[in-house]
């Protein structure tokens, strides 16, 4: 009998890269949900979902991201990150559906020299970090079995309409246009596609707990941005400014980079080349 996964927002970047994972995996079914088939705030229609699918798995990339625009819609935020989650993860204990519940590096404050590990002390800045780690505990409350994946900033191909901050510096250098990036905000960007990999191979080894999920190493926006043009060609300038050139309603955590205890991916630069090359991205 097939293993059924269903994938919870399936249509954005982390989804569209789950659902090339386990799509063609033939011992897996796997059930894709966009934004437009459920709203996972919605408790009765969550409900109907797990009755009519009756998964095995559930991996809910569903989030409101944008650290201004959840500062400035913080009931939302909660709603969508936090007690969305709630209800959820009681369903998933209901049903004996195990979940895979995608978190982030923003649970931690920014201030470590080194990466963060799984074990390090959280304290969010601000509205969408709090409403992450509100998921995340309210997820150990009904579950004794999950995942908790805390993932950094990712990059790759999506089937909706949102930007993410790789797709608009590369729609910019697209069109030519100079640049100005952050040297002091340092994460470990990641290949949504690599990350998806991993994501599967903790499923299928059962390897329950709170895991961090990354490429290998850690880089400023800035210099991550400088080898992204090398390889697409690039002609423009790329200037060299701080974080806080960039206005913002909330703080805004500025050294997120994360490391595991169980290891990370390939290399940023090797990953950063396999998505264009597989992609096909060029100026």
């Amino acid at each position: 009998m097939k293993k059924k996964i269903l994938i919870l927002g399936a249509t954005g970047l982390l989804g569209t890269s789950l659902t090339r994972v386990f799509k063609y995996d033939k011992r897996i079914k796997c059930i894709e949900c966009s934004h437009s088939d459920i709203d996972i705030t919605n408790k009765s229609k969550l409900e109907e979902l797990l009755k009519k699918y009756r998964p095995d798995v559930i991996i809910n990339t569903v989030a409101l991201i944008g650290i201004n625009y959840c500062e400035k819609h913080p009931e939302k935020t909660m709603k969508t990150n936090g007690f969305a989650v709630f209800y959820l993860s009681k369903l998933c204990n209901e049903f004996k559906t195990e979940l895979v519940q995608i978190s982030t590096h923003a649970v931690f404050d920014g201030t470590n020299e080194k990466p963060y590990k799984e074990t390090d002390k959280t304290n969010p800045l601000n509205i969408y970090g709090y409403a992450k780690l509100v998921g995340e505990y309210f997820v150990k409350m009904n579950l004794k079995n999950y995942y908790i994946l805390r993932m950094p900033t990712m990059y790759g191909p999506r089937r909706n309409k949102s930007l993410g901050f790789v797709d608009k510096m590369i729609i910019n250098m697209k069109h030519g246009r100079d640049l100005k990036i952050a040297g002091d905000r340092i994460d470990s960007p990641s290949y949504a596609l690599t990350i998806s990999k991993r994501i599967k191979k903790i499923i299928s080894k059962k390897k329950y707990g709170v895991h961090h999920i990354s490429d290998k190493g850690s880089v400023s926006y800035y210099e991550f941005i400088k080898e992204l043009s090398k390889m697409i060609g690039f002609k423009g300038k790329i200037k060299k400014v701080k974080d806080k050139d960039f206005p913002s309603s909330a703080p805004n955590p500025l050294r997120v980079a994360i490391s595991s205890k169980n290891g990370t991916g390939v290399n940023w630069k090797k990953a950063l080349k396999d998505y264009v090359t597989e992609e096909n991205i060029k100026c």
